[in-house]
């Protein structure tokens, strides 16, 4: 019996290993190129800003680019995926993608960066390929 539950752990780490890096079953999902971005919550930024999104995993994790940081995925589905990540002394946050198309995706996200709570929705549409604006 001991054997058999070493053996569930095992895999269910390789498993996890396998999924964590990136959105695996929802990225094909997503087409690259340059979204516009627009945000709603009272912590969110007054204007859409444009940025180019060739792995929709940085979107997970907006309020902490380039920090290290440990995530586990909670739910995903090809429509979808929840996480919740810690940054170490930067802070922490639990994201929520929804891939309606291809080209619309819908984030919702909260948690704390730098000693700061944040806590918004946005919608990110497809304007075209990176580094070119319409």
């Amino acid at each position: 019996m001991l054997k058999s539950a070493r053996r569930l752990a095992a895999l269910a780490l390789i498993v996890a290993l396998h999924v964590l890096p990136g959105v695996a079953s929802a990225d094909s999902r997503f087409e690259p190129g340059q979204y516009q971005v627009r945000e709603f919550g009272p912590t969110a930024h007054p204007q859409p800003v444009a940025i180019c999104v060739t792995d929709p995993a940085i979107l997970l994790r907006r309020e902490h680019p380039g920090s290290h940081c440990i995530q586990t995925v909670l739910a995903q589905n090809p429509m979808g995926l929840t996480v919740h990540y810690t940054c170490a002394a930067k802070g922490w946050g639990r994201s929520v993608l929804h891939f309606e198309t291809p080209r619309l995706v819908r984030l919702e996200t909260q948690g704390i960066a730098n000693g700061l709570p944040f806590s918004y929705s946005a919608e990110l549409r497809r304007i075209g390929d990176c580094g070119k604006l319409p």
